[in-house]
């Protein structure tokens, strides 16, 4: 269990980016690569 979010979300992180395409570009997020969407998101949370 988790006391916040950012711990899941930083183990979640953890556990993808060694095996994920973090440059590829995804067409349902309007073109942008994962790195660009999380980096986006984290900064309108």
């Amino acid at each position: 269990d988790y006391v916040t979010r950012e711990q899941a979300i930083a183990d979640i992180i953890d556990y993808i980016e060694p095996i994920y395409n973090q440059k590829r570009r995804h067409y349902k997020r309007e073109f942008i690569s994962p790195a660009e969407f999380e980096y986006k998101l984290l900064k309108t949370a």
